[in-house]
């Protein structure tokens, strides 16, 4: 059986697919309006490719929110990434080969960073608490939370 696809490899594949959404997005209007025609990057070849898994993946496997989902994510892929994500983890929890697909894909196009991020905190005093942090745009965003107040 194969492993389960994780989330880090999720986040990957809805980055990638992302750019590519904004990309088509952003082709379109300037197609209507004339507009300038966006870059074709490397990120976006490669959210094509994602796209080409998780659209039809999605239409074949997916719940009638979830295509809502979908459908709001192709409108404004930067809104709803957060959505999409939860539908990937989702579907891929309970359709194996739909998971097996996103593993492929994760694969083919490098998604996932494999070598770990490296950093240092320095915390003084005596208030501490719990501290997470998110990728948002390439940077990582911290929040530290206290259990104690002073």
């Amino acid at each position: 059986m194969a492993e389960p696809i994780t989330i880090a490899a999720i986040t990957g594949l809805v980055t990638l697919m992302t750019a590519y959404m904004t990309y088509r997005r952003d082709l379109a209007k300037g197609a209507a309006d004339g507009s300038p025609v966006p870059t074709q990057t490397g990120d976006v070849q490669q959210g094509e490719l994602v796209a080409q898994v998780v659209e039809p993946g999605i239409t074949t496997y997916g719940t009638d929110d979830e295509k809502a989902d979908l459908t709001a994510f192709v409108r404004n892929p930067d809104r709803y990434a957060n959505q999409i994500a939860q539908v990937l983890s989702d579907l891929a929890s309970r359709t194996p080969a739909f998971a097996q697909d996103l593993q492929h894909v994760a694969a083919q196009t490098n998604s996932v960073q494999t070598g770990g991020v490296t950093g240092t905190s320095t915390v003084h005093g005596d208030n501490l608490g719990q501290s997470f942090g998110v990728v948002s745009g390439g940077t990582i965003i911290q929040t530290n939370t206290s259990d104690r107040r002073r």
